[in-house]
């Protein structure tokens, strides 16, 4: 194996330990019930007075201009280094009751991605749930990976208080 796919091999490695270890979550259900067990993941909670229709459009409107990017970085470890070019995908689904808001992510510098299901690695999920006509209960699931800059816009895309896009290559 040469060194640059020693390199990729070692950021997948270490992409795989970020998200858990061996059992990478597959579908988005799998991320939900792995995020706030991970050491590193967790479930954030909140209500808004918002619909979830208003949610959802925000969600349409945001994701695709501020989400879908690639983020290039270098990284070091003892002697070994890397870089991992890392595409951002997301999927919005809004229906009258539920907006769903997914980001996955995938290292297209890496040569092998273990356990990636189609699509990227599951990083963050916004799911907004109608608790009457005009309140909404959001719940996000994040991942290690995930970036609290990206929390902190998906909540103020959420509430609507600022509709600012995240730093996807900072916290």
């Amino acid at each position: 194996m040469g060194p640059k796919n020693l390199r990729g091999a070692f950021g997948a490695a270490v992409a795989a330990a970020m998200l858990g270890g061996c059992a990478n979550p597959q579908t988005p259900d799998e991320f939900r019930k792995m995020a706030p067990d991970s050491m590193t993941g967790k479930l954030v909670t909140f209500e808004t007075a918002r619909t979830v229709r208003d949610i959802g459009a925000t969600f349409r409107s945001r994701a695709p201009e501020c989400l879908t990017v690639k983020v290039k970085a270098y990284h070091q470890t003892g002697t070994a280094a890397w870089m991992t070019l890392d595409a951002y995908k997301p999927t919005v689904r809004v229906t009258d009751k539920r907006a769903e808001l997914i980001l996955q992510k995938h290292d297209e510098a890496a040569t092998m991605n273990a356990g990636e299901p189609p699509g990227g690695f599951y990083v963050f999920i916004a799911d907004a749930t109608a608790i009457s006509a005009t309140r909404t209960r959001v719940d996000l699931y994040t991942s290690a990976l995930a970036k609290d800059s990206l929390t902190r816009a998906v909540t103020g895309w959420a509430t609507g208080k600022n509709l600012g896009c995240p730093d996807m290559g900072k916290g």
